[in-house]
């Protein structure tokens, strides 16, 4: 797989409008995913709800068809009829009626229509043949929504208090999400950005610059920013300066010097070489004398080399001299055998004859 290496881009080719516009992209893909977000969520929810809704609503058509049509009608003036597997679903024609008081308490509403009574079904807004009758009850009596007014019928009609009206409550799931990395997501990296900054802010930075090493220079009072003048000048022109200052200064001193410290060099060097080739000698020399042995080591001191040898030629001459008192005393003791053998026999008649002895 081949790699393309990527260059650094410089400040000055960076495209600001293309950096904003993919700030707008990035927005708009994250408005985008998140409308979408919160889309799925609603219809998550909704499609929940309804769901819940129809397996109610069917719950109620096995004991109660009033009430399933009333929940399928979303209202009233609808009526159910089962047949089989099926259930039908009648919308009713709405008829004008007017309210007929009963001494009696039903828990249907009593109306009259075409001058004869009905009853009407709470809820589903039917009209029956027939009631059912209940004890009448001013604390708790049958209450029914009258063109927007609640009224209680016990048995006369009155104005109650509105009821509590039930409402769902439902919990979000949906949170909103902050997009992340705004402001140093884009094409150019951080980096690149602070040097474009740089870039662009350099034309107006030089003329402060300039302005403070100025005074600076001329020895006004100004506030430390961190400008030095030590990085207008570069080492070589510094070592520069001070060698022509030096050569001014010292003149022919300095040349003295720089000659003296030269042959100083030369002799530091042949020294070394001097006593590098006299280590060596001394240690052959002692290698030859003592052969292996930890005296090779005192080899790298001419004066401990000399004191090993003048006390190792001190042994021998001592070596030597009781060798030949040794051999002197040999002799010694061997010139009377030799005198005795030499001797001739004495005559007898010549005893005064003086005697010649033979060395």
């Amino acid at each position: 797989m081949n790699h393309f290496q990527t260059k650094q881009i410089l400040p000055h080719n960076t495209d600001l409008m293309a950096y904003v516009n993919t700030k707008f992209v990035y927005i708009e893909n994250f408005l985008k995913t998140t409308m979408t977000s919160l889309y799925a969520d609603l219809l998550t929810k909704q499609c929940e709800l309804e769901r819940k809704m129809l397996i109610q609503k069917l719950s109620l058509a096995s004991y109660s068809l009033s009430e399933f049509a009333y929940a399928m009608g979303e209202g009233p003036g609808y009526t159910a009829m089962n047949a089989g597997e099926i259930i039908y679903l009648l919308k009713c024609k709405a008829v004008n009626v007017e309210i007929n008081t009963l001494k009696t308490c039903f828990n249907e509403l009593p109306i009259k229509y075409q001058n004869k009574t009905y009853y009407m079904a709470p809820k589903t807004h039917t009209l029956q043949n027939y009631g059912t009758e209940v004890d009448c009850n001013t604390i708790l009596p049958p209450a029914f929504l009258l063109e927007g007014e609640w009224f209680g019928i016990a048995p006369t009609l009155r104005e109650i208090k509105k009821p509590i009206i039930l409402k769902p409550s439902t919990t979000w799931t949906w949170t909103y999400k902050s997009p992340e990395n705004l402001m140093v997501a884009g094409i150019y990296s951080h980096e690149i950005m602070n040097a474009l900054q740089k870039h662009l802010l350099f034309p107006q930075e030089i003329e402060a610059a300039q302005k403070n090493i100025a005074r600076q220079s001329l020895g006004h009072t100004y506030t430390d920013q961190g400008l030095r003048l030590q990085s207008l000048i570069d080492e070589n022109t510094i070592g520069q300066m001070v060698e022509n200052k030096l050569h001014k200064m010292w003149g022919w001193f300095t040349t003295l010097g720089t000659f003296v410290s030269g042959l100083l060099g030369i002799f530091f060097i042949t020294k070394i070489i001097i006593s590098i080739l006299n280590t060596g000698l001394n240690i052959s020399l002692l290698y030859q004398t003592f052969g292996w042995s930890l005296k090779m080591l005192a080899g790298i001191f001419t004066n401990l080399t000399q004191f090993i040898m003048h006390k190792q030629h001190k042994n021998k001459f001592k070596e030597n001299m009781n060798d030949n008192k040794t051999n002197k005393e040999d002799i010694n003791l061997q010139l009377p055998q030799h005198q005795d053998a030499c001797k001739k026999p004495e005559n007898n008649s010549n005893e005064d004859k003086p005697q010649v002895k033979y060395i």
